[in-house]
């Protein structure tokens, strides 16, 4: 019996300690790679914007393909996409689509030119490039100016302010009733034609290295 009474606090304090210090969580096994996808780097990156048209106007890239042999061309000594990214803010990541191939020999003279179709992924396995978010300097001005001071019903700065919040590098939470600046700059306020104004990019900077998962070919 006196065995078990000294066992009893020993286990409840090995319960204890165990409970306390979890065991480091199994790290991730890396994603499997397709040997479909090349490797290329961003030549001529873009802050990519995030509003409805992005996608009916997509942003220009220039993506340099890392192992020009990978693109069959005889003699080609450097080869480039020409591709279109557009935003999803949701996720915070440009969705990459690479349209045209274009390889070069080593004096610079085009060798080749072709079509190609396919999408981007991330090192993490995952389609669409992860991507810091970029507010633009008139959201920061806007906010900063108390404008929703002004106008506290309209649904435009209503919106941009919950939007923001403290991702708008830190500035309050608490920008509608703030009356440190009773007369925010009148033309500002005009400029504002749209959310567009006040939305974010997704940057896109050169030397970023990611995959191109090529099809139909």
């Amino acid at each position: 019996m006196r065995l078990i009474t000294k066992l009893v606090p020993l286990a409840l304090c090995s319960a204890m300690a165990m409970a306390a210090d979890p065991a480091p969580a199994a790290p991730k096994p890396a994603p499997p790679q397709w040997n479909r996808a090349v490797s290329v780097s961003v030549l001529i990156g873009a802050d990519v914007p995030t509003g409805a048209d992005a996608r009916a106007f997509p942003s220009p890239l220039i993506l340099r393909l890392n192992e020009p042999s990978r693109a069959a061309v005889i003699n080609a000594a450097d080869c480039v996409y020409e591709a279109d990214a557009w935003a999803n803010l949701s996720s915070e990541r440009v969705i990459v689509t690479p349209r045209l191939l274009r390889c070069f020999d080593a004096s610079g003279r085009e060798l080749a030119t072709k079509a190609v179709k396919g999408f981007a992924v991330d090192k993490d396995g995952f389609g669409g490039i992860k991507s810091p978010i970029a507010w633009g300097q008139a959201a920061k001005d806007l906010l900063l100016m108390g404008v929703g001071a002004q106008v506290k019903q309209n649904f435009l700065v209503r919106t941009a302010k919950s939007a923001l919040g403290k991702a708008s590098l830190g500035l309050t939470d608490n920008l509608m009733d703030d009356n440190r600046k009773a007369q925010p700059d009148g033309e500002a306020i005009r400029q504002v034609r749209s959310t567009e104004t006040l939305l974010p990019t997704l940057s896109l900077e050169p030397g970023h290295e990611f995959n191109i998962v090529l099809s139909g070919q």
